[in-house]
């Protein structure tokens, strides 16, 4: 039992690491495109 909410737990920070790198990433991406060009 305790394994597994610990195994849970490290999913979740993983995910939410994976996301937050992602979206680090794409930021220079999105300043890109959302400022006009003019």
């Amino acid at each position: 039992m305790t394994m597994t909410a610990h195994t849970r737990e490290n999913t979740s920070m993983s995910d939410a690491q994976d996301k937050a790198a992602t979206l680090i990433e794409a930021l220079p991406w999105i300043q890109r495109f959302a400022v006009p060009p003019w």
